[in-house]
């Protein structure tokens, strides 16, 4: 599976081609809550085979995204572009600083990596290489599934990423986010 997706994915280069194309039909506030619902395939021989919450959100990870925004009657109002995922320059950037994937022990070179949102696209995270890690297949899935979180670190060695590895440690870091995010009460008010 790791070779055809390669191959999909490298179209003429390295550059940041999405494998999946996602087209969400929900609002953004239900996919950033978590999604407790399930996806459904379309277009294939699979057509209506239903997909488990997680699954989406890995497909989602290397796809593009077009939000599509209907109407009461399932009709199309109004359909984005998928506009989020690392350019060329930015992978090839990662493939300097990160030197494979980053997480403790792998050493899967660069060109089997995706590039990683640290903190999710579907979270608010930005694409940028502050935000970025390269992860091969295998451990790009147990990020997700273990929900891990990861950040970059400047010290002597350089700039990396350190990860960790508490099970749920990503769901405590958009827990500390959101605290950080909330308005301060004081006796005399929100201010």
């Amino acid at each position: 599976m790791t070779l055809v997706r390669r191959a999909v994915a490298a179209g003429d280069g390295i550059g940041p081609q999405a494998r999946t194309q996602l087209v969400v039909t929900m609002d953004w506030e239900s996919l950033a809550s978590g999604v407790r619902g399930a996806g459904a395939t379309v277009g294939g021989s699979d057509t209506g085979t239903v997909l488990a919450p997680g699954t989406v959100r890995r497909l989602a990870c290397t796809a593009s995204v077009l939000p599509m925004v209907l109407g009461s009657a399932g009709e199309v109002l109004d359909q984005g572009r998928a506009t989020r995922l690392f350019t060329t320059a930015q992978v090839r950037r990662l493939w300097l600083r990160d030197g494979g994937c980053t997480f403790p022990g792998c050493s899967m070179p660069p060109h089997w990596t995706d590039a990683h949102h640290l903190v999710h696209w579907a979270d608010h995270g930005p694409s940028d290489l502050d935000n970025a890690a390269l992860l091969c297949e295998r451990h790009h899935t147990i990020v997700h599934t273990r929900r891990l979180a990861g950040g970059t670190v400047v010290d002597g060695r350089g700039e990396r990423v350190e990860w960790d590895l508490a099970h749920g440690s990503y769901d405590q870091l958009l827990a500390r986010r959101a605290a950080q995010d909330q308005p301060v009460v004081t006796s005399g008010g929100r201010s």
